[in-house]
Order: C-alpha cells, then sequence, then structure tokens
C-alpha cells in the first residue's frame, strides 16, 4: 500500500524503489538515467544484480544467454532463473503502472511477482546486464522463505491467459515447482500438492521432475 501510495504521489516520469536489503552501487542513478534517455521508447529499465548470503557475494543467474551488454527480452523468458525485474533494479515509466496496475494489496505473498507478470504481458524489458544493485539476503530470510508456503499466489487468475503464451506458462510452472519443493521441505504436504497438480510437466526438465518426486529427507 506504501509504494502504491507512492506511485499515485510521483509527479516524476520515471519510479524506481529501493529496499532496506538493498544497496545501489555507486553509478546505478548514473546507468539508469543513461539508459532512459538512450531508449526513449522502452518503458521498463532493469539492471542485472548480486547477492549476498553471508560472506558469499554472487551474479545473479538469468535464463537468458548474454548476447549485448544490453538486450530487449521477455520478461518471461528472461526471469526462469532470477527474476528480470527487481524492484531494487528496474527503473520504471510511470505510465507503465497506469498500465499495467499497482501493486495487488490482497496477496500476502509475491505481491511482487504477480505485479511482475501484468507488467510483463504489456511490456518488453530493457535489460542491462550491468550489475547495478546487491541484494543481501539472510539466514532469517532464508529460513523465513520456507515458511507458510500454501499461502502464496497460485498463479490461478493467469491460467486462461496461459494457455495462448507459451512463455507465460513456463514461468508459472518454474515458480509453481519451486513452490512444491520449498513446500515439500518445510513439511507442507496439501502445499506441495496444490503446487504440483497445476504444473504441466512438460515445461520441466528431467532433473527438475526427478527432484519433485524425492522425499523430503532427500532433498
Amino acid at each position: 500500500a506504501t509504494r502504491n501510495l507512492g506511485i499515485e504521489k510521483s509527479s516524476a516520469k520515471f519510479i524506481v524503489f529501493l529496499d532496506a536489503d538493498d544497496i545501489w552501487k555507486n553509478d546505478f542513478l548514473e546507468t539508469t538515467h543513461s539508459i532512459t534517455n538512450n531508449y526513449p521508447e522502452q518503458k521498463v529499465f532493469s539492471l542485472a544484480i548480486e547477492i549476498e548470503i553471508g560472506n558469499r557475494v554472487f551474479p545473479a543467474e538469468y535464463s537468458i544467454s548474454k548476447e549485448k551488454n544490453i538486450q530487449i527480452v521477455n520478461y518471461f523468458e528472461a526471469s526462469l532463473l532470477q527474476s528480470a525485474i527487481f524492484a531494487s533494479g528496474t527503473v520504471f515509466e510511470k505510465s507503465v503502472f497506469e498500465k499495467a496496475g499497482n501493486f495487488d494489496t490482497s496477496l500476502q505473498t509475491e505481491e511482487d511477482i504477480d505485479l511482475w507478470i501484468r507488467i510483463g504481458l504489456h511490456f518488453k524489458v530493457l535489460f542491462c546486464w550491468k550489475i547495478g544493485v546487491k541484494y543481501s539476503q539472510d539466514d532469517n530470510g532464508l529460513s523465513k522463505g520456507l515458511k507458510n508456503i500454501s499461502s502464496k499466489t497460485d498463479f490461478s487468475k493467469y491460467s486462461e491467459l496461459a494457455k495462448t503464451d507459451l512463455k507465460l506458462q513456463k514461468f508459472l510452472d518454474y515458480n509453481r515447482y519451486s513452490f512444491a519443493l520449498r513446500s515439500k521441505l518445510s513439511g507442507e504436504k496439501k502445499g506441495y500438492q496444490k503446487f504440483k497438480s497445476q504444473i504441466n510437466l512438460r515445461n520441466l526438465n528431467s532433473k527438475q521432475q526427478f527432484l519433485l518426486s524425492l522425499p523430503s529427507f532427500l532433498l
């Protein structure tokens, strides 16, 4: 709700968020300012991120090959691993929210992914491989991520659209696969069954299907 209020009150052409556990690189604003000026026809501009867990820092992995430093990508195709839209690493033209809507305050979790899906349905993403943000993931955050998985959105409201958008369908199945594994790890059998039943297994590779079938102690 606070983000939505910020969006509505903003008088600027572009909006970018910065979460408390994220750090912009020193030249983040300079880089994004240059990109928005050089590609005025685009609406969504995203920089790659790096992830910090404990003492380790590593670049995020994306499901697209690097063809050049800046490329226009389909959000769903680019986000099977790390999301190509990251809240603190993406600049949005304000008109994007007028088209796709704001954050859904009725959702208890995954409200960011829900909005990225709606944005991905309407807009391409200008993706820059230059790392612009460090995301710090602490142990508490990791452990909380395994709790109450079954309460997370199941993306059912996008099921009809996914029938004709195969890239969206695969993106949804990858997320359901992740939620299913995490449900099993946390002992939530109903959550596991819920997410697994919604997956089109043809969208998963053989390794993913194998992991999905393993008992929790082996996972």
